[in-house]
């Protein structure tokens, strides 16, 4: 994980992005290490670059807007994590005071193109990518939730 976040932080600096460092520490998921970067092209187009690792999983996401390609706007987005997150119950109304961890492995991704109207509004065309599946290893061999490819 840390040759990921040295990493980042090289393309960051060759790029010249603004780069935010994220540090933070909790009793639940320990100590976090990230980076944030934005690279700003014009007042409409940006790059934004996040990743986070912590004890329970890592999370990174990659953010294109308003790209040039062909004459055309394209907007890009791809969202992947591993980490594990605090389970009350289904929508957390469970009694119980104590949460369980809930390990899952999550892949978002969206491509999008947006084309000028000569209306109020553009119209906006895309396609998105999604992906989830538990950890059946890290959860005790439990599955509360069905795999999902969409």
């Amino acid at each position: 994980m840390i040759k990921i976040f040295l990493s980042l932080i090289i393309i960051s600096v060759s790029i010249q992005a603004t780069i935010f460092p994220i540090f933070s520490y909790s009793e639940e998921t320990g100590t976090m290490l990230g980076l944030f970067t934005l690279k700003e092209y014009d007042d409409n187009r940006s790059m934004q670059l996040f990743f986070i690792t912590q004890k329970k999983g890592q999370m990174g996401l990659l953010n294109l807007k308003n790209m040039s390609i062909l004459d055309e706007r394209v907007n890009f987005r791809i969202y992947g994590s591993n980490t594990g997150q605090s389970y009350y119950g289904i929508n957390n109304t469970n009694i119980n005071k104590s949460a369980d961890t809930l390990y899952a492995s999550k892949l978002t991704s969206s491509l999008t193109i947006e084309k000028t109207t000569p209306l109020i509004w553009d119209i906006l065309f895309g396609i998105e990518y999604i992906y989830y599946a538990e950890n059946k290893g890290k959860n005790n061999g439990t599955t509360y939730f069905i795999d999902l490819n969409d």
